[in-house]
């Protein structure tokens, strides 16, 4: 017995000839047309056997260096890793395995010993983008900032001098403490052999000259400069800014505190903390991550009228029936005033009655005091 196709018992191996497939609905062929086996019915996909003639093709991935920018923006400041790593180029895939395990977004790199023969593609590290200053006629020294892509970043040539081995770069992460409306990156390199009286002078100068510029710039700006001071008195700079803080404590080669970092945000980081040193270097890494504590704002109880908008209509109402003869039967004007705002402030006392309210004080310094 012959069904048609959509009344056909199903069953996992149904098979049956659907006659004259493929014929052009009305034309009549004399040809003979061949039968197209058909199999109806629900197929076990799960379960399938591979043909004895099939070949099966490797398939090759390429993997590639997880990255440490993300799209998800979080609410803290960027982790900061501080190393001198004595020759970046020997060292670069465990530079770029610590950025990788500790999720850095701001690497500040001193004596990299890199020069105008080495190209940027060859220095540069998925994920980040780079900042490098090199030391010109001589060996050695060298600066290098890798700071996550997703981190709007301008470097500012105009604060830099040619003599000294400083780089100064603008940041805007996704967030900032409402305070601190940008941040201030400088990465320092001090030799040890420009330790003499002239040239801790010229660095000291140049540090207090260009902060103060930043502050005179942004009062609020957030400040952090980090690098090798390799013994530079800072004592001077410190008391020219009383705001900003060296908060390295612990001896970062051997037993001196060789790397410092100088900010005025410290508040928003934790204690610095201090990491092997990458492959043969002989300077431990400073690792400065954000803190998870918060600071405690300052709060004030203010009075607060609660207005609503049913309380408007009632006031409406009701002063719209209000009897204002007391008014206009007042002898004098001042009379005349007191009554009518007394009134007044009797009926907005009823409709919309103080009430005491709890409000954070984070407002900036230019805001007028509430």
């Amino acid at each position: 017995m012959c069904f048609p196709a959509s009344f056909r018992p199903v069953g996992s191996n149904d098979t049956y000839n659907r006659s004259r497939r493929g014929k052009r609905g009305g034309v009549k062929r004399k040809e003979k047309h061949c039968r197209i086996k058909t199999i109806v019915g629900n197929r076990n996909r799960c379960k399938t056997e591979l043909r004895k003639d099939s070949v099966l093709i490797p398939v090759v991935t390429e993997f590639t260096t997880p990255s440490c920018s993300t799209n998800v923006k979080h609410k803290s400041l960027p982790t900061v890793i501080l190393t001198n790593v004595r020759s970046f180029m020997n060292k670069k895939y465990e530079i770029e395995a610590s950025l990788v395990s500790h999720s850095v977004q701001i690497a500040c790199i001193t004596e990299t010993w890199a020069n105008c023969d080495i190209p940027d593609s060859v220095m540069s590290m998925p994920g980040f983008q780079m900042f490098r200053r090199d030391r010109l006629g001589q060996r050695g020294g060298g600066l290098a900032t890798f700071i996550a892509e997703d981190i709007p970043t301008r470097r500012l040539l105009d604060l830099e001098i040619n003599d000294l081995e400083v780089m100064w770069i603008q940041l805007r992460p996704h967030w900032l403490p409402r305070t601190v409306p940008v941040l201030i990156l400088g990465l320092v390199y001090h030799p040890p052999s420009r330790n003499n009286k002239e040239g801790v002078k010229e660095m000291t100068d140049h540090l207090i000259a260009t902060t103060d510029r930043i502050f005179s710039h942004q009062p609020q700006a957030g400040v952090m400069l980090c690098g090798d001071f390799n013994g530079l008195p800072l004592r001077p700079l410190l008391a020219a800014h009383p705001a900003l803080k060296q908060i390295v404590k612990s001896p970062t080669r051997g037993s001196a505190i060789l790397d410092c970092i100088i900010t005025n945000v410290a508040q928003h980081y934790s204690e610095p903390q201090i990491i092997p040193p990458i492959a043969n270097s002989d300077h431990a890494c400073v690792l400065l991550q954000p803190g998870v504590r918060v600071a405690k704002q300052s709060s004030v109880k203010l009075p607060r009228r609660e207005i609503k908008f049913s309380k408007k209509r009632d006031f409406a109402v009701e002063l719209a029936m209000l009897d204002w003869s007391g008014v206009y039967d007042s002898p004098t004007v001042e009379e005349k005033v007191a009554k009518f705002y007394s009134i007044v402030m009797s009926l907005v006392d009823s409709h919309f009655p103080v009430k005491i309210k709890t409000v954070q004080t984070n407002d900036k310094n230019w805001v007028t005091k509430r």
